[in-house]
């Protein structure tokens, strides 16, 4: 598995809302502890695939508020943070 998306959140109800808003949006997710290599202040985060990097960025999925979003590699355990329009 490639790079994804993993979005963090400032608690736990933000990433259970943002869950609810991909759904909607018909954006696979999946919720994991959030990575060392990524500091945040909720242990909960999500991975989406990264086609969807641009309608996340730009803000295009109505009800979705993240702390933060990054390109995440969970083999090369790297992590770069995107800027996010709106973002918390």
């Amino acid at each position: 598995m490639g790079p994804q998306l993993l979005l963090t959140f400032p608690s736990v109800h933000y990433a259970i809302r943002a869950e609810k808003a991909l759904n909607q949006a018909q954006i696979e997710n999946k919720t994991i502890p959030t990575p060392r290599e990524v500091s945040t202040s909720c242990g909960l985060c999500l991975v989406v695939p990264l086609e969807h990097e641009e309608k996340i960025l730009s803000g295009q999925v109505e009800g979705l508020e993240v702390e933060a979003v990054y390109v995440y590699d969970k083999k090369e355990k790297t992590a770069e943070k995107r800027p996010m329009k709106g973002s918390l």
